[in-house]
């Protein structure tokens, strides 16, 4: 990006951390952030993701459930038209558990290992693939089986592609489209606390996601200034071929600089990109 732009820009991404956990993150770091220079920080839009009852004895899992996001994460939970009523109950437990250890866990969880994988990759290209990540001998073993699972059925990725296709025509067709509005509040409420630290945050919707049922509607509710949708199979094929793929959800370090260029691309044809 500096090469071409002349614009700095630094890698803030976490792994395997999804909402809610990262918009906990993300005003964490909000608070920190001297307002005097000004800023876009690119986030990635996502549904409000369950908690992993295998998670709830790491600390990882249950930091951020603070009093604010044990509501939140609820609230947004039970508002999701998608969500089965099975999946909205046993949520709503998880993160009552995961409340209660956050505060009374009695040492109960643990540390979880945070250095990052694929770090030679993370200092050159500014993402960290998987395929390098490989030669982790701590992380090789269960990369290899997720690769080899993903090579047994390459069929997965047409499937999503349809998926997107699928939701992309009914939005298109203007048809009525269900939107999690507790969601949808929490999104605008980050782009206001950005903006008083002079911040204009922006959401980007990636390819390769099990569905967009739920994410695309809001993304078309944000608008085109805060939303960029890279998720399209049609408009950005590249991202959803077999060659750069690592499995159905990642890509390969191929895909990973083809998107970052892609992001890079929609930044300048917005003109937010300036020195």
């Amino acid at each position: 990006m500096k090469q071409e732009t002349g614009v700095t820009s630094y890698n803030l991404g976490l792994p395997a951390t999804f909402a809610p956990e990262i918009f906990f993150c993300y005003e964490q770091m909000l608070e920190q952030l001297n307002p005097n220079r000004q800023r876009t920080i690119i986030m990635e839009l996502q549904e409000v993701n369950l908690l992993a009852p295998k998670n709830l004895n790491s600390l990882k899992g249950t930091y951020w459930i603070n009093n604010e996001y044990l509501i939140f994460s609820i609230k947004a939970l039970w508002a999701s038209p998608r969500r089965p009523l099975g999946h909205k109950v046993v949520g709503t437990g998880t993160f009552f558990i995961g409340w209660f250890l956050n505060h009374f866990g009695f040492n109960y969880v643990t540390e979880v290992k945070t250095e990052a994988m694929g770090r030679e990759s993370l200092e050159e290209n500014g993402f960290s693939c998987l395929d390098e990540s490989m030669a982790d001998k701590e992380y090789s073993a269960s990369l290899w089986k997720r690769r080899n699972g993903f090579l047994a059925d390459t069929t997965q990725v047409a499937k999503r592609a349809s998926g997107q296709r699928k939701v992309q025509a009914i939005i298109s067709d203007e048809k009525a489209s269900e939107i999690n509005n507790v969601l949808l509040k929490k999104l605008n409420q980050l782009i206001s606390l950005s903006a008083e630290k002079n911040v204009n945050l922006i959401f980007v919707l990636p390819p390769r996601l099990p569905s967009y049922k739920t994410v695309l509607p809001l993304g078309y509710a944000l608008g085109n200034l805060r939303f960029f949708d890279l998720s399209s199979p049609d408009r950005y094929p590249e991202l959803w071929m077999l060659e750069t793929s690592f499995d159905v959800t990642h890509m390969n370090c191929d895909g990973a600089s083809i998107y970052t260029q892609s992001l890079v691309e929609q930044l300048q044809d917005a003109k937010i990109l300036t020195e």
